[in-house]
């Protein structure tokens, strides 16, 4: 048997909400930690609990035991629910380790690579913070020129000539860190 509508008042039901939470809200968490081995997915299951009990409580049983009932029906669909994502997750992980370990094929060629990043990265903090910013817009962020520019609130000439500049400085300080190695 579910409640009607006819609440008396929107404070009344909340009311009603809140100490059937504090009834049951123990009860829950603890089903949850039974069940889910990290401690943080098992409140945060508990919460969502909560928070599909609040959205149907219009549909609340009226006898307490049958409350009771209605709160772990609805805890065990969040727990499915939970376990069907972490089955996922652990899918879709496993699926980019292997994409990863894939394109990794060479060690030396990693090692080699990475290097070369270490040195663009050093040659990068001997340029003024505004051509550092408009510089990775553009190479990390593959944003253009102009659209760069407007993120760091320049005009598209003035963009295109401040990332010729900052380009070129840039390089400067890149050509003068392989002369001192």
């Amino acid at each position: 048997m579910s409640r009607a509508n006819g609440r008396s008042g929107a404070s009344g039901a909340d009311q009603e909400f809140d100490d059937l939470m504090a009834a049951l809200l123990p009860d829950l968490v603890r089903y949850f930690a039974r069940r889910i081995p990290d401690a943080h997915a098992a409140v945060d299951c508990a919460a969502d609990t909560a928070l599909i009990m609040y959205e149907r409580f219009t549909q609340l049983p009226i006898s307490a035991d049958e409350r009771r009932a209605w709160a772990f029906g609805i805890a065990r669909n969040v727990r499915s629910s939970h376990l069907r994502k972490s089955v996922r997750r652990l899918e879709i992980d496993d699926a980019l380790r292997e994409v990863l370990v894939g394109e990794i094929s060479d060690v030396a060629e990693v090692a080699s690579r990475n290097e070369q990043i270490n040195q663009v990265l050093r040659a990068l903090p001997t340029l003024s913070s505004a051509d550092q910013e408009l510089l990775t817009l553009v190479v990390w962020d593959e944003l253009q020129v102009q659209q760069a520019g407007a993120v760091v609130g320049l005009n598209p000439t003035a963009a295109r000539k401040r990332y010729e500049r900052a380009r070129n400085r840039w390089r400067k300080a890149y050509a003068g860190l392989g002369s001192e190695a």
